[in-house]
């Protein structure tokens, strides 16, 4: 391949790693992990940051808002107000508490006094 070729190889399975870490699909974990292994450095980065962005809890790929390794923290932020979001939201805060893993959520109301209430859940 020439140099060409070789760039928009790269762009496409750079392209592919993006679209598969947005799909949020469990089933693609393994070609994501192939992809860490490309030899293009973007590639190898979106395909990482894929990765990252995923949470897998019971077969679910769940991706927070927010994660904080020190603390082993999840922060949900709860601002929508559907029927299908708060399903959703109702789901992933089971998954949540069945695997022991701490949760802050957070609601529209919290955010005047954010900074006490991340304060006061993070126990600092």
């Amino acid at each position: 391949m020439n140099r060409r070729q070789l760039q928009a190889a790269s762009e496409l399975a750079r392209k592919r790693a993006v679209e598969l870490g947005e799909a949020g699909d469990t089933a693609a974990v393994p070609e994501l992990i192939a992809l860490c292994r490309h030899a293009g450095p973007t590639v190898r980065r979106a395909a990482a940051s894929a990765l990252g962005k995923e949470k897998i809890i019971q077969g679910y790929a769940i991706r927070p808002d927010f994660y904080l390794p020190r603390h082993d923290v999840y922060i949900e932020y709860w601002g929508m107000d559907t029927s299908d979001y708060k399903i959703g939201m109702l789901l992933k805060q089971k998954l949540y508490q069945q695997e022991g893993k701490k949760l802050i959520s957070l609601y529209p109301a919290d955010l005047p006094v954010l900074d006490a209430k991340l304060k006061t859940e993070l126990s600092l």
